[in-house]
């Protein structure tokens, strides 16, 4: 695939002189750049130790400066900014509206932010899920001494941190492609 975007992007005519080697090369290794970050970004966000969205914004927004918006119009860029704001603060608003949805308090909530910061550092990769859901657990416990609720409701901050995950996902597939219908038509 970037083999293809690597010559689509240049649009050699018969045999290149040195200039146009050197715009292709430069070309390439930008390509392969903002590919690089968003392979990443789609990493970061399964494993959610990485700012996975943002990475693959990142990726686009190395292009566009190396561009000057010549591929990727403002609008374009405009749209993709809006839906990595929305998707990149997900896995802050869906877990905290999951669990209120769930009948979750604010110290429950705190608590859990506070898991999910401590747990990244003990358990890199699970930990930040499995800090957020105990942290859930144990305000919820504390404050009404009934297992059954505080299951529910970390049960409900976890349906909320999934959701969100799927929304990043989606969204990282949809600007991943835009990105490179962009590039490709140009």
């Amino acid at each position: 695939m970037i083999g293809a975007l690597f010559f689509t992007a240049v649009k050699i005519n018969g045999q290149p002189d040195g200039t146009d080697q050197m715009a292709l090369l430069s070309e390439g290794l930008l390509l392969f750049v903002v590919y690089f970050l968003m392979l990443l970004g789609m990493i970061g966000i399964i494993i959610p130790i990485l700012p996975g969205v943002f990475l693959i914004w990142g990726g686009v927004a190395v292009y566009v400066w190396q561009t000057g918006f010549e591929v990727i119009t403002v609008p374009h860029f405009v749209f993709i900014s809006v839906m990595v704001l929305i998707a990149g603060t997900s896995d802050v608003w869906l877990p905290y509206f999951g669990a209120k949805k769930s009948g979750a308090a604010k110290r429950s909530y705190l608590l859990s932010t506070i898991g999910a910061i401590i747990g990244s550092f003990l358990l890199p990769v699970i930990g930040t899920i499995i800090g957020f859901v105990l942290g859930l657990f144990l305000g919820e416990y504390w404050k009404h001494q009934d297992a059954n609720t505080a299951v529910r409701v970390s049960w409900g901050g976890l349906k909320g941190w999934g959701i969100a995950t799927f929304i990043q996902f989606v969204v990282g597939v949809l600007i991943i492609a835009l990105f490179t219908w962009q590039v490709i038509s140009s």
